[in-house]
Formats: C-alpha cells, sequence, structure tokens
C-alpha cells in the first residue's frame, strides 16, 4: 500500500495533478478499493479495463522519466501468473468436455463422441505434466517470486531436495496427486483398446470427471502458483523431516499406489 500510494504520488508530481486527490478519490470507494474483494489470492485479473489502466499509467511514468518499479512490474507478475496456470486451466477445460462427451457417447452409443475420450486423457496428462514441470522448474531456479519456492526452499538447499521440495507442501502434493490421476488415466487410454467401447468410454469419462473435481479444488484454493510481488531475496526452508534422500522418491510412489489402485 505504502509503495503503491508514493509511486501514484510521483507520478502524479510529474504531471502536475494533485497525487493526495487522486489518492482521495480511490479510497472513497468502499465497496472493492477498501476492501479484502481483490486480496484473495487466486487466479491473475484479466478483461480491458484494468491492464488498459496500468499499461496507461507505466507509459505516463516513461515519459516522464520516472521509474516505479511496483507499478511496472504489475503486468508481468500476471502474465507469468496466467502461463503457470494455462497448463491446469485447459486440463481442466478438457477433462469436463471429454468426460461429458464419453459418458453421453456411452449412453447415447455414439461411437464418434466415446472416441474423444482416449486423446483426450493423454491431452490432459500433457497439460498437468507441463504444470507440474513449470513447478519443479521454479524450485530449480530458486524464482523465489513463486510464494511456494519462497515458503519451501531456499538457495542453499541441495538440487535433489529442491525438486523434492515442489511435492512437500499441501500444494505441490495435491498438484503430483492430480498428475498421478492423469498418468493412471492415460495409461487406460493406451491400453485399453481390447475393451468394449462403451465400458472404455464409462471408465475414461468418469475418470476424467472426478479430475476434474480435483483440479477445480486446486485452481480456487490450492494454487500452486501465487505470486509474490516483489519476489522474496530468500526463501525459508524445506521442512527438516523432508530432507532425506528417501523423500526424494517415496511421496511419488506412495501417490502412485494410493490413486492407481
Amino acid at each position: 500500500k505504502v509503495a503503491f500510494a508514493n509511486e501514484i504520488g510521483r507520478l502524479g508530481k510529474s504531471l502536475g495533478i494533485d497525487s493526495r486527490r487522486v489518492m482521495g478519490l480511490l479510497c472513497e470507494d468502499t465497496r472493492l478499493n477498501l476492501s479484502p474483494y481483490y486480496l484473495s489470492p487466486g487466479n491473475p485479473f484479466g478483461g480491458s479495463c484494468l491492464p488498459k489502466d496500468v499499461r496507461a499509467l507505466t507509459h505516463h511514468s516513461r515519459v516522464s522519466g520516472l521509474h516505479l518499479p511496483l507499478l511496472e512490474s504489475l503486468i508481468p507478475s500476471n502474465e507469468r501468473h496466467l502461463q503457470n496456470l494455462l497448463g491446469l486451466i485447459l486440463a481442466l477445460a478438457l477433462t469436463l468436455l471429454s468426460g461429458g462427451l464419453a459418458l453421453t457417447g456411452a449412453w447415447r452409443r455414439d461411437a464418434r463422441l466415446m472416441a474423444v475420450a482416449p486423446p483426450a486423457a493423454l491431452g490432459q496428462f500433457a497439460l498437468v505434466a507441463f504444470a507440474f514441470g513449470c513447478l519443479i522448474a521454479s524450485f530449480v531456479a530458486n524464482d523465489f517470486s513463486v510464494a511456494l519456492v519462497a515458503t519451501h526452499s531456499n538457495l542453499e538447499l541441495p538440487l535433489p531436495f529442491r525438486v523434492a521440495a515442489s511435492w512437500g507442501s499441501h500444494e505441490g502434493s495435491m498438484l503430483l496427486w492430480v498428475l498421478m490421476m492423469a498418468g493412471w488415466t492415460a495409461a487406460v487410454a493406451m491400453l485399453s483398446a481390447q475393451l468394449p467401447a462403451t465400458l472404455r468410454a464409462r471408465v475414461l469419462g468418469t475418470m476424467g470427471l472426478v479430475s476434474s473435481g480435483f483440479l477445480l479444488f486446486l485452481l480456487f484454493t490450492s494454487n500452486p502458483f501465487l505470486r509474490l510481488v516483489p519476489a522474496a531475496p530468500e526463501g525459508r526452508d524445506l521442512n527438516p523431516l523432508l530432507q532425506d534422500p528417501g523423500m526424494v522418491i517415496h511421496p511419488p510412489m506412495l501417490y502412485m499406489g494410493y490413486v492407481g489402485f
């Protein structure tokens, strides 16, 4: 809040505007501006108005020769947040669509609808794997602009434990769970060609809809890609109980059994 007000103050001064009056007008909106409405971590912002306004402010700051780090970081941070979530969002759309089409096709004995299920299962696995790869890459690169990395890793943590830290939290373990579900769904899609088409479609459709529930939970309550603006200079640490070589392989193997059987 302090940094935002001061940057608006510097920009207003350079434009000959009373910045105290600007902030006064801003604070008169108690429904959105002075409320917890935008203070709940979750999905990136979108639409046309807010991005346009932010770009206009940063354009005026550049024209005026000002450097406003907080305002200038908003669009890149939001785009990074969107990129990390993109795999999960597309996977969710794919599971809902394929699950509905597969089950409808099985009910109506429609071969064209049932044929959607196997490639959709493979696509779901690829998208979730991409999202999980982004999370691991954030830990490996010590990207402390990701809140999960900042709270579960640090610069001194050895590489194997940084990789393991990607599932060493509630959010990361839920993403690992979804990855295992997507992996088993893809395995069923590849190895079930000998099953009757209706049974195969019902199995894949049901697995897809179950996965969609976990994806909704991830996106709206346990987002692993929440951002820190500005990024933390250093992270905290991984739970000492998880800093053991066995814990690098134990959770994936355990989840593989939990989810698969």
